[in-house]
Protein backbone atom coordinates (compact mmCIF):
# COMPACT_ATOMS: atom_id res chain seq x y z
CA UNK A 1 0.00 0.00 0.00
CA UNK A 2 1.38 3.72 -1.07
CA UNK A 3 0.94 5.96 0.99
CA UNK A 4 0.77 10.09 -0.71
CA UNK A 5 1.94 12.21 1.68
CA UNK A 6 1.49 16.04 1.17
CA UNK A 7 5.07 18.32 1.81
CA UNK A 8 4.15 19.31 5.25
CA UNK A 9 3.40 15.78 6.17
CA UNK A 10 7.27 14.73 4.88
CA UNK A 11 8.65 17.33 6.24
CA UNK A 12 7.10 16.32 9.89
CA UNK A 13 8.00 12.78 9.29
CA UNK A 14 11.72 14.14 8.92
CA UNK A 15 11.36 16.11 12.62
CA UNK A 16 10.13 13.34 13.91
CA UNK A 17 12.84 10.78 12.85
CA UNK A 18 15.77 13.46 13.66
CA UNK A 19 13.75 13.77 17.17
CA UNK A 20 13.97 9.73 17.73
CA UNK A 21 17.65 9.95 16.49
CA UNK A 22 18.62 12.05 18.73
CA UNK A 23 17.36 10.15 21.35
CA UNK A 24 14.30 12.84 22.28
CA UNK A 25 11.29 10.93 22.76
CA UNK A 26 8.77 13.25 21.28
CA UNK A 27 5.49 11.76 23.12
CA UNK A 28 6.41 12.22 26.37
CA UNK A 29 3.28 11.90 27.95
CA UNK A 30 4.14 9.19 30.86
CA UNK A 31 6.12 11.52 32.29
CA UNK A 32 3.36 13.30 33.29
CA UNK A 33 0.73 11.32 34.80
CA UNK A 34 -3.08 12.82 35.22
CA UNK A 35 -3.90 13.03 38.62
CA UNK A 36 -6.96 15.19 38.52
CA UNK A 37 -10.06 15.41 36.06
CA UNK A 38 -11.00 18.79 35.02
CA UNK A 39 -14.94 17.52 36.26
CA UNK A 40 -13.82 16.26 39.32
CA UNK A 41 -11.62 19.72 40.10
CA UNK A 42 -15.20 22.02 39.34
CA UNK A 43 -17.21 19.68 41.10
CA UNK A 44 -14.88 19.34 44.37
CA UNK A 45 -13.17 22.54 45.01
CA UNK A 46 -14.24 24.91 47.79
CA UNK A 47 -12.23 27.21 49.69
CA UNK A 48 -11.96 24.30 52.26
CA UNK A 49 -10.71 21.72 49.64
CA UNK A 50 -8.20 24.23 47.82
CA UNK A 51 -4.92 22.60 49.60
CA UNK A 52 -6.01 18.90 47.86
CA UNK A 53 -5.98 20.69 44.41
CA UNK A 54 -2.81 23.09 44.78
CA UNK A 55 -0.63 20.74 42.49
CA UNK A 56 -2.36 18.67 39.92
CA UNK A 57 -1.90 17.17 36.96
CA UNK A 58 -4.31 17.44 33.64
CA UNK A 59 -4.58 16.90 30.30
CA UNK A 60 -6.80 17.58 27.64
CA UNK A 61 -6.56 20.63 24.78
CA UNK A 62 -6.51 24.24 25.14
CA UNK A 63 -10.05 25.33 23.36
CA UNK A 64 -9.35 29.23 24.27
CA UNK A 65 -6.96 31.44 25.73
CA UNK A 66 -7.94 34.95 27.07
CA UNK A 67 -5.22 37.17 27.04
CA UNK A 68 -5.25 39.99 29.52
CA UNK A 69 -1.80 41.75 29.17
CA UNK A 70 0.37 40.26 31.30
CA UNK A 71 -2.58 37.49 32.59
CA UNK A 72 -3.75 34.78 30.45
CA UNK A 73 -6.39 32.21 31.14
CA UNK A 74 -6.75 28.82 29.34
Amino acid sequence: MSQHLSEQEIIRREKLAKLQAAGIDPFPAPLYPVTHYSTDIKQQYTEETKDNFASVCVAGRVMSINDRGKVFFY
